[in-house]
């Protein structure tokens, strides 16, 4: 597939004009090949990398940015190396961060739709008046909206504040710490969002609701499902995605 008609493909999903202004999705480091292979992971690391070249991708899409500010030298640092490895190879890099974060479709409505919540409203919406997190309505217990939350995460899941029945969910996949008393007003009594600090949990108490923290890759991660199904169904392209969190360091089993 042509390189620019799968961007155009992306980018209609995604629109780059509805990022946050402090981010980079877009490019990160371009290539002209046909676009047959395409290696979905969170992040670009030296881990993904060689998995995505193993796997013969001609690009690889992240959901995190690769380049936050400018690059004023290559040398022979970490991500230096990744840059050369990346042009050495011809594979391209693209990101998809908040613009698919606010995307119908996107990272939140995902994860609304694998906790089957129904009514779905905005959270919020951002600078840019483009919808940021969802408000929706559950008729699960709280038991099963936290184990079904724990079938999907590779890491802890944390439940802060205090015990209530539930009715309306709120969450914000990616970083959503700071923005509990949004949920709260929106007539959530429970968020489901990830990146909490101890403070983030103490007005989740003092307020009387449900905080439900996930690590930042759970809370994204099935954003990568559901793009490598429509890229697979929509424009015939093989795919294969890593959604492990990537810097996460994993010991041996005890014997």
């Amino acid at each position: 597939m042509d390189t620019a008609k799968f961007i155009d493909y992306i980018e209609t999903l995604a629109p780059l004009d509805g990022q946050e202004a402090w981010d980079n999705s877009g490019w990160q480091v371009m290539t002209k090949r046909d676009i047959k292979r395409v290696f979905l992971t969170l992040d670009l690391t030296d881990t993904t990398l060689a998995e995505a070249k193993a796997f013969g991708a001609d690009l690889i899409l992240t959901h995190h940015p690769f380049f936050f500010s400018g690059v004023t030298s290559i040398g022979y640092d970490y991500k230096s190396k990744l840059i050369r490895e990346l042009l050495a190879s011809g594979i391209g890099l693209y990101a998809s961060h908040t613009a698919l974060d606010v995307a119908a479709g996107g990272v939140n409505d995902v994860l609304a739709s694998y906790l089957e919540l129904t009514d779905l409203e905005p959270l919020m919406m951002t600078d840019k008046d483009k919808p940021l997190g969802v408000v929706g309505t559950t008729d699960w217990s709280l038991l099963k909206l936290y184990h079904t939350l724990t079938t999907l995460s590779e890491d802890t899941v944390q439940l802060y504040g205090k015990l209530r029945d539930i009715h309306r969910v709120a969450l914000l996949g990616g970083a959503g710490g700071g923005d509990i008393k949004a949920a709260f007003d929106a007539g959530a009594d429970v968020y489901i969002t990830s990146d909490v600090k101890h403070h983030d949990a103490q007005v989740a108490y003092e307020l009387g609701f449900i905080l439900i923290a996930l690590s930042h890759n759970d809370s994204e991660k099935l954003i990568l499902t559901e793009l490598a199904r429509r890229f697979e169904d929509d424009l015939g392209l093989n795919t294969k995605i890593n959604a492990e969190n990537a810097f996460v360091l994993r010991l041996p089993k005890r014997p």
